[in-house]
């Protein structure tokens, strides 16, 4: 189970109102790319205490520019997202760990 404090911060910066979960995929899912995916990272950083020097951020997220290129993109069908998965609940055991690791 997610915790709400999570769930809240992701809420927070996503501005989405559908149900979050353990499963649900930060970019997949929620879109979650750019400055607004760097916020989160970095709240949880500064917040917990938590190490991303080993995120590869590319391999994750879409940089700012490109979001928006690739939603809509995936969403009329035109492809697959070129991103690996990264879900929420994964995002919660590194918080714990307080350390990035793969998921």
């Amino acid at each position: 189970m997610v915790s709400a404090n999570l769930i809240e911060r992701i809420r927070t910066i996503c501005c989405m109102k559908e149900t979050i979960d353990a499963h649900t995929e930060l970019w997949g899912d929620l879109g979650l790319h750019g400055d607004d995916a760097f916020e989160l990272l970095e709240a949880l950083h500064t917040d917990c205490g938590v190490d991303f020097s080993d995120l590869d951020f590319s391999r994750y997220f879409p940089n700012e520019t490109e979001g928006i290129y690739y939603w809509w993109g995936r969403r009329i069908g035109l492809w697959r997202t070129r991103f690996a998965p990264l879900t929420v609940g994964h995002l919660e055991a590194v918080v714990v760990r307080r350390q990035w690791f793969e998921p």
